[in-house]
């Protein structure tokens, strides 16, 4: 097993394939779903974080704007809003989670590297296998 997860792709691999799996056999949605879609698109469309109260678009301050960047990125890049796009916005979290395991594990090797002679433990792998393959726990 140890050889198998000695590179980053494989676990990449089985990581990618479970969110696949996820995502594809039980697609869900939040609560706010319909709050992020409505701030993304108004950002496409006017500019601005900004919810339509008696039919204008108001700016808000209702929740940071990150990920209402990220949507109307997914929006601008498929050409796809709301129901239509929550393929495209899925795929693209698995993405962004698999790199972001990739950043985790580049930084613990980093770390380590720079520090090898004050620990006394070799580096080992499981880390970013354990990020990419579990994907609630990081």
């Amino acid at each position: 097993m140890k050889r198998f997860f000695s590179n980053a792709l494989p676990a990449l691999f089985v990581g990618a394939c479970l969110r696949l799996f996820f995502a594809l056999k039980f697609p869900s949605s939040s609560g706010d779903t319909v709050l992020y879609d409505q701030l993304a698109r108004n950002w496409l469309k006017f500019g601005k974080l900004a919810m339509d109260i008696a039919g204008q678009p108001t700016p808000v301050d209702l929740r940071m704007p990150g990920y209402p960047a990220f949507l109307a990125v997914v929006y601008a890049v498929t050409g796809r809003t709301g129901d239509s796009a929550r393929l495209p916005v899925m795929l693209a979290q698995i993405f962004v989670d698999l790199a972001t395991c990739l950043v985790v594990a580049f930084l613990a090797a980093l770390d380590l590297w720079l520090h090898h002679d004050e620990r006394h433990i070799q580096p080992s792998q499981p880390d970013h296998v354990n990020s990419s393959v579990a994907p609630q726990q990081h």
